[in-house]
């Protein structure tokens, strides 16, 4: 499930897909939703991050590991890439919390939490929080 603000959104397809070389996982998170109407509106929105660089030696050792950023523009952001979640136009996440879950059946569980701004309206404006709750595909390349 995907949260902004309020308004609830489930999930259609959730992966992260990486490679582990020299301790290091770099990979990126895909999350797609299912589209909502919200007063004559289609909402459909999609999360991801396409460049985490993570030291782990195993998918397993992700289980219980989190990370937290507040932008891009944090001087301890290490990675190639931003986290994006894309609404009505591509805005980078802020403020993020990314936690993995326990493993079970090829999956992950992730939680992920912060601000985009999606410029609807004053409710959906600037700054909106945003919650992500779902089990993570594993594709190991």
């Amino acid at each position: 499930m995907l949260r902004l603000n309020e308004r609830e959104f489930k999930v259609s397809d959730a992966y992260i897909q990486g490679t582990i070389k020299n301790g290091t996982l770099n990979c990126f998170i895909e999350v797609d939703t299912e589209e909502r109407e919200f007063e004559d509106t289609c909402w459909e929105p999609n999360i991801c991050h396409q460049g985490l660089v993570i030291k782990v030696s195993s998918w397993d050792e992700l289980q219980g590991s989190s990370l937290n950023w507040s932008d891009s523009n944090d001087p301890t952001y290490k990675h190639p890439e931003i986290g994006i979640l894309y609404v009505f136009g591509h805005a980078e996440t802020v403020n993020n919390i990314l936690t993995f879950g326990q493993i079970k059946n090829g999956k992950i569980e992730v939680k992920w939490s912060g601000c985009n701004d999606i410029f609807w309206d004053d409710e959906f404006g600037q700054n909106v929080p945003f919650e992500l709750h779902t089990w993570l595909e594993i594709k190991n390349v």
